[in-house]
């Protein structure tokens, strides 16, 4: 079986997107057997945050692009790669655009329906392409390959799918995510200015992400800290106690979820929600609203609190950085967690999704 997979989304504009199209091909490589698997890359984007993928994914045939994705153009051509080494299947998993034609069937990656559910969360001129997109993408696949349970059922009470064609695959967390060693932590607190002690929230500054509020509720001078990094900007909260690290390096994060005493996730949605999974991978407690996908992926592995309630976060973070044995118990919950959401599990469930794929037969309707 010969598979093309638009990867032309790996960089650093997309964080979410990028890292979970990187995970796929880092599992793929491993498990893809006597299976062709082809990326097409965008040669000319950005990519200071997966630099090194190929070498991360042996096996795996890298063809440039110079047309980037999204639009008619990134679509025919995305077609006409697929033609030309005479793929059997054309795996998307960007949201940019349908692929209008394909030489084989199709299959997309479905993460969320945050667009239908908080429109407010993307400027206005994106709203309708985006929404005629993503129903003409869902629409056309012969099959859906969605990322949590959670974001299945939104496809199909908003888009009206019908959950046959839709697989579940969870994401998987890259090896690098792991406790970092004492002298990684330190190096990083030093070079960052970062408090002794602080609980670590990540996201961009989107409203459902209920960062902002967060902030607000978080007690000045409290003996735990916040610490909030991301990207998409500055976070605009005026007056509050947080600090704003924005953008950091990939390479980084590990040190800053192992250094956090708790990771806290106020959002109000999520179709996964790989940053807490990965600060669990780190030996960091996490504290979660129990919204949408949280609960589906962190399970009791995570200290979960009413959906609403951001008091509650704010409480127990400070509760579990004040009691080293709370702490400890949620660490080691975390830790087992986490150990079973691995990019090769990922690659083997996409592995089975495209051979139901091509027993499907055509995809009508």
């Amino acid at each position: 079986m010969r598979i093309v997979i638009d990867a032309r989304l790996i960089g650093d504009e997309y964080p979410g997107i990028g890292r979970a199209t990187a995970g796929m091909l880092v599992g793929l490589a491993a498990e893809r057997g006597s299976h062709d698997v082809v990326a097409v890359v965008d040669p000319q984007r950005r990519d200071a945050r997966f630099a090194g993928i190929e070498r991360r994914a042996p096996g795996v045939r890298w063809l440039p692009s110079r047309v980037p994705a999204g639009g008619l153009a990134g679509a025919l051509a995305l077609a006409h790669i697929a033609w030309r080494v005479g793929a059997d299947l054309l795996h998307s998993p960007t949201l940019l655009a349908p692929i209008i034609v394909s030489p084989c069937p199709i299959i997309t990656t479905h993460y969320d329906v945050i667009p239908r559910v908080f429109p407010e969360s993307l400027a206005r001129g994106r709203r309708l392409p985006l929404e005629l997109a993503t129903r003409l993408r869902l629409r056309q696949a012969r099959r859906i390959q969605a990322v949590s349970h959670s974001a299945a059922t939104g496809a199909c009470a908003l888009y009206g799918i019908d959950p046959a064609r839709i697989d579940i695959i969870p994401l998987g967390i890259d090896a690098r995510f792991q406790p970092p060693t004492a002298a990684a932590i330190a190096e990083l607190r030093a070079r960052l200015g970062l408090p002794a002690r602080y609980a670590l929230t990540l996201g961009t500054p989107r409203g459902h992400k209920r960062l902002a509020a967060l902030a607000a509720a978080w007690p000045a001078g409290a003996p735990l800290a916040l610490v909030r990094a991301g990207f998409g900007g500055a976070l605009h909260a005026p007056g509050s106690a947080m600090r704003d690290l924005g953008a950091i390096a990939d390479a980084d994060l590990p040190a800053l979820y192992g250094g956090a005493s708790a990771f806290v996730c106020a959002s109000r949605y999520e179709g996964f929600g790989l940053p807490p999974l990965e600060a669990m991978a780190c030996g960091t407690p996490v504290i979660y609203a129990g919204h949408s996908s949280l609960a589906e992926v962190l399970g009791d592995a995570g200290w979960r609190h009413p959906a609403d309630d951001i008091a509650a976060l704010v409480a127990a973070a400070q509760q579990i950085g004040g009691d080293a044995a709370l702490a400890s118990g949620w660490r080691m919950r975390g830790l087992a967690h986490a150990a079973r959401f691995t990019w090769r599990h990922t690659a083997r469930a996409m592995l089975a999704g495209y051979a139901r794929a091509l027993d499907a037969g055509p995809r009508v309707g």
